[in-house]
């Protein structure tokens, strides 16, 4: 299993060349996947602290 696990790290970095296409739609794609991940975090933030603060609320 380790021989398979090497013989497969030594395949992926003896490749010289690559050709790989980025279309002009891939930065979009990317910009809207990075916005989409900052707004997720942006309201469950927005969800712990209300819930925080809710609790310290609770406890006056």
């Amino acid at each position: 299993m380790q021989f398979l696990s090497l013989l497969a790290v030594f395949v992926f970095i003896a490749v010289n060349q690559t050709h790989a296409y980025l279309d002009p739609n891939s930065g979009s794609g990317l910009i809207a996947f990075l916005v989409a991940i900052c707004a997720g975090l942006a309201f469950y933030g927005k969800k712990i602290f209300y819930a925080i603060k809710n609790k310290a609320k609770k406890d006056d």
